[in-house]
């Protein structure tokens, strides 16, 4: 019987996801086969394995994460390190990629969109250890938002997980520094993603976020004696020191998305909240039309001509 690939790839765009599939031929082609026209980023390789009857394994794989698995059949909620080790298959020969040097390891966490990890912001305080997730004998200790210790040197997470990469003789070619961590027995991207779930998917809870918008929308009306609109309410979040760490955790949670664009989506939930009648603020701000999106404190008095 042939032998073939089952594969763990994760994307960029599409964070807290992975798929898991098999190809009978390479899996730089099966790579280059999903960058489609639907697909903005292109897959990385996080491990793979070359085994007998490649598509037997990858229904066995499935059917064992079922619990994870998302719409799509191939895809699944969890995280990368979790299916590795599920993975480590007996007879197997590990799939070294072939675009695994040391500039793309470096572009993991240096790409531009790619928010710094707010260790503080995602629970951990300083003196919290970590260890990584392939060699227990092996730990950092946090010692600011952004920094670690390891081998009594302060660095980034992602320094000290490509450091560790190096000793081992092993290619950093895919997935983000907190994918290779464990806090306890959880593992730091895990951790990231429970941080709050009443945030959800956009990051954010209206109930922090409210408060801040009302606030700074009062702010605008004695500054300028004017309605506040959406874009000066969205300037305002980005220099305000109470929004700067909900706006850096929502980035956290989300990844992937740009902090102004997280504000402007909070000033949109907060009329999309006023016009459905459920912004707890609602009595307390007059909009200049009913339609528009501009916004008067009513405790100023009487609104601006």
């Amino acid at each position: 019987m042939a032998k073939g690939y089952v594969y763990l790839l994760t994307n960029e765009a599409m964070p807290g996801l992975v798929k898991i599939g098999y190809t009978n031929g390479t899996v730089e082609k099966r790579m280059n086969q999903l960058f489609t026209t639907g697909v903005p980023q292109r897959f990385d390789c996080f491990f793979a394995v070359k085994v007998e009857d490649a598509e037997s394994v990858e229904e066995k794989i499935h059917h064992a994460l079922d619990f994870f698995r998302q719409p799509d059949r191939e895809f699944f909620k969890i995280a990368p390190e979790r299916v590795r080790s599920l993975m480590q298959l007996p007879d197997h020969e590990v799939y070294v990629p072939n675009g695994a040097t040391e500039s793309s390891e470096e572009q993991l966490e240096d790409r531009p969109n790619l928010p710094r990890l707010n260790l503080k912001a995602a629970g951990l305080e300083v003196g919290n250890g970590l260890v990584f997730s392939r060699d227990k004998n092996i730990s950092v200790i946090v010692k600011s938002s952004d920094k670690v210790q390891f081998e009594n040197e302060d660095i980034s997470l992602a320094q000290a997980t490509k450091s560790i990469f190096a000793l081992r003789g092993e290619k950093w070619s895919a997935g983000a520094a907190s994918d290779y961590w464990l806090f306890g027995e959880t593992l730091l991207s895990e951790l990231i993603t429970r941080v709050d779930p009443n945030k959800g998917s956009k990051g954010f809870a209206l109930n922090e976020v409210f408060p801040v918008i009302a606030r700074l929308i009062k702010q605008i009306n004695e500054d300028t004696k004017k309605f506040a609109g959406h874009a000066q309410i969205v300037d305002l979040l980005l220099t305000d020191g109470e929004a700067s760490s909900l706006l850096e955790t929502a980035q956290m949670l989300t990844r992937f998305t740009e902090i102004r664009e997280i504000a402007s989506n909070m000033v949109a939930w907060w009329s999309q909240q006023i016009t459905v009648g459920f912004n707890p603020f609602k009595d307390d701000f007059e909009r200049r039309k009913p339609s528009s999106y501009e916004y008067w404190a009513k405790c100023l008095g009487r609104t601006p001509i």
